[in-house]
């Protein structure tokens, strides 16, 4: 672990320039005022995915590590299961995986958590399953 990396990720104090947008998230969550999604965009390398982990991890403050937090999910391009290698899109059978497990309470009873990196390479049909997954959300499953 790289000093100011906490078992969570990066430290707020490493998004630099994302100062407010780190703080409508806190406001947002202290006020009870969390929305069902949030898009973070901007060009490449700036910091969104950091920045989305890094909120994540303040959701979910539990003792477990992030990637291993039962009620974290990560979306990206995945292998290619014919060739092995990364595939150019995020594919249907990678949202509807998605769907399923957001079906389903949060095990830890707390928040459940998904970051999508790389949502621009969603071809047609996973960009309609997840707007369809968005639109369908059921707050009884929402803390």
């Amino acid at each position: 672990m790289e000093r100011g990396d906490s078992e969570n990720g990066p430290q707020k104090d490493q998004l630099i320039g994302h100062e407010p947008i780190f703080g409508l998230l806190e406001r947002s969550f202290g006020s009870g005022r969390m929305v069902h999604a949030y898009l973070l965009t901007g060009p490449k390398s700036v910091g969104k995915a950091t920045l989305a982990r890094q909120f994540a991890g303040r959701l979910m403050t539990d003792t477990v590590t992030l990637d291993t937090h039962p009620d974290y999910i990560y979306v990206k391009r995945g292998l290619d299961p014919k060739n092995g290698k990364t595939r150019s899109i995020i594919a249907l059978d990678q949202v509807h995986d998605l769907r399923g497990k957001l079906s389903r309470r949060a095990l830890l009873g707390g928040w459940k958590v998904c970051i999508i990196d790389g949502a621009q390479y969603m071809n047609r049909e996973a960009s309609n399953a997840l707007l369809k997954t968005l639109e369908a959300v059921s707050y009884t499953h929402l803390r």
